[in-house]
């Protein structure tokens, strides 16, 4: 337009987007072989280029081999440092006008692109403040954030009083098959932090895969001296044409009873027999107690197919309780072994009574076999001593052992410490702590309780 007397304001901005090429490497993972078996050696090559395609001599490449099983369950991956070294840098410019501060004398005379000012406040006053939030969700290049109803109110009419044209942001059949056993269940196949490529930008890492039946992903991460960023990604499959998966409870209490299972997988050539070949389970385990159907059986599994078995066991004595599975076929054949905890009875209970017995004496105590009780566990145990100490210092060690600490309580166990640790010690009680412990403990406490003191 033309000249105008009117007070005006503008500012802009554009974003200039700068390729990451240079700073981009060509990560190339190239696993021996994609598909192996369980506990193979095996190894993974890695070769790093440049934007160019020249190989680049002196990268560091951090090697990942891991249970894509395990990745799964969060989701995890892992992102390009390309993108985190690398960034786009916005201008953040900043606007500040004093206009909806300026006081005016008469707002009857004033008119914004025609419309009396009282009329856009009356239709603006009648619209939901979640209107003028949701108009600016999700900020801009410039800044972020929803602006309030108000703020927003007070844009739009300095939008509304600003010239035409002018913008106020810029932003954007069992054969004898030798079977091993597979126990090794190691997640993380491989971990290489520090690998650096070869003259001919070549990394070449040797492992040896646990015993999973899964799928592994392989990661690569590359940076160069110049900082330069890459990654690569490939993947490794762990096979057996006759696979078994052991599924047990991951732990047990003592006398529990529960169902095992374990998964056979078919994943051989078809054969002749639709109902597909004949295979042998066998189930055997240590502490713990087997159903003798369900030590061997026999089913057939088409090919592709999967069957699962389910067998009662109990536990048997606290300790860890061993299981193992083994799956023979025509050629082929598999087996799995696992442990897990077995717990102790969680619910202990002691009880303690104390008498005197004279020279010409007989001291009788009933005792009464209390109930639901499990005969390997606890004990009876009679203590024999020629003063009363015996009698005080179940007392004592409960005291020693007690963990609170309030004012009170600190000060009954130093009283009690500072009684008996003479004549503990003189007659050499069974658990007690020496003297030297007895006297640090009391200098403590004392210390303690002055610290605690406060003037009135």
């Amino acid at each position: 337009g033309g000249p105008t007397t009117k007070p005006a304001s503008v500012w802009s901005g554009v974003q200039l987007n700068v390729s990451k090429l240079s700073r981009t490497l060509a990560v190339d993972v190239a696993p021996a072989s994609r598909s192996v078996v369980p506990g193979a050696d095996t190894a993974v090559e890695v070769c790093v280029c440049d934007a160019a395609g020249a190989p680049v001599e002196g990268a560091e490449v951090a090697v990942v081999v891991v249970d894509e099983a395990v990745l799964s369950l969060t989701g995890y991956a892992v992102d390009s440092p390309l993108s985190a070294f690398v960034v786009p840098h916005r201008g953040a410019p900043s606007h500040v006008a004093s206009r909806a501060d300026v006081y005016v004398l008469d707002w009857s005379n004033i008119h914004i692109r025609g419309a009396p000012l009282e009329q856009l406040n009356k239709m603006m006053d009648g619209m939901p403040e979640m209107m003028f939030c949701s108009a600016m969700g999700g900020g801009g290049g410039g800044g972020g954030g929803a602006m309030n109803g108000v703020g927003m109110k007070r844009m739009m009419c300095r939008s509304a009083a600003a010239p035409a044209g002018r913008n106020s942001d810029a932003g954007g059949g069992a054969a004898n098959v030798a079977v091993a056993v597979r126990s090794n269940f190691n997640p993380l196949a491989l971990f290489k932090p520090d690998g650096v490529t070869g003259a001919d930008g070549r990394l070449r890492l040797s492992m040896k895969m646990p015993d999973n039946l899964t799928r592994y992903r392989v990661w690569a991460l590359a940076v160069t001296a110049n900082d330069c960023y890459g990654m690569g990604e490939s993947g490794v499959t762990a096979r057996l044409p006759l696979m078994v998966r052991p599924s047990f409870p991951r732990f047990l209490n003592f006398g529990d009873e529960a169902l095992g299972c374990v998964v056979v997988q078919n994943q051989g050539a078809p054969s002749d027999d639709p109902a597909g070949p004949e295979v042998r389970i066998a189930l055997r385990a240590s502490n713990a107690v087997l159903d003798d159907a369900a030590r061997v059986f026999s089913a057939r599994i088409p090919a592709g197919r999967r069957c699962e078995f389910q067998f009662p066991l109990k536990a048997h004595l606290s300790g860890r309780a061993r299981f193992q599975a083994v799956v023979k076929g025509s050629g082929s054949g598999d087996a799995a072994s696992v442990d897990i905890p077995t717990w102790t009875p969680a619910v202990s209970e002691a009880f303690a009574t104390y008498g005197e017995v004279d020279v010409d004496g007989v001291q009788v105590q009933r005792l009464q076999h209390p109930r639901n009780v499990i005969a390997m566990f606890g004990g009876l145990d009679l203590t024999f001593g020629s003063t009363a100490l015996a009698a005080l210092t179940d007392a004592f060690l409960y005291l020693w052992q007690y963990q609170y600490e309030c004012v009170e309580q600190l000060a009954s166990r130093g009283l009690a410490v500072v009684a008996l640790r003479d004549v503990l010690a003189a007659f050499k009680v069974k658990g007690v702590p020496s003297v030297d412990e007895m006297t640090a403990f009391v200098n403590s406490t004392a210390r303690r309780l002055a610290a605690l003191q406060r003037r009135t």
